[in-house]
């Protein structure tokens, strides 16, 4: 239900660009929250840019940020079967900031994401923003990590 992901999210701080968004999508299940937001005119079925949340209830303190972070490069590897670019920005103890890069993948468009995992407490947040298409000039790309990195979550 998006008004229960529209209750949760406004006591988060989110940092987006200029430009109109909305939350299309929220769902809860299995200790796994997600909100996806996209442009004004898009939709999470047809969309050019998407800015997606992840709370992973207790995977910090069930599996650990590392551990969690290998095992989702390895299965973002194995599901593109075209070429991926996965390039680390930051990588501290209870935080990375990363970006990867799809080419001519079978299975998925081209895309560019940028995200940013941390632990908070016993959870995890993963915030990302991602675009379809042609890999983004450094300058925005580094605007969206600025802007992900102003992400806080409350509980």
């Amino acid at each position: 239900n998006v008004q229960d992901g529209k209750d949760q999210i406004e006591k988060m701080d989110l940092k987006f660009d200029d430009r109109k968004w909305k939350l299309d999508y929220f769902n809860s299940a299995n200790g796994e929250y997600i909100w996806e937001f996209v442009l004004e005119d898009e939709s999470v079925e047809n969309w050019t840019e998407l800015y997606t949340i992840h709370r992973l209830e207790k995977m910090n303190s069930t599996v650990g940020l590392k551990t969690w972070l290998e095992a989702y490069k390895q299965s973002l590897t194995k599901a593109t079967n075209g070429q991926i670019t996965f390039h680390t920005f930051e990588s501290a103890d209870q935080e990375e900031i990363y970006e990867f890069i799809v080419k001519d993948a079978k299975v998925q468009d081209d895309q560019h994401e940028v995200a940013r995992l941390f632990a908070q407490g016993d959870d995890l947040y993963l915030v990302r923003y991602t675009k379809l298409g042609e890999a983004m000039p450094d300058k925005t790309r580094d605007e969206w990590i600025q802007c992900l990195k102003q992400f806080k979550a409350q509980k």
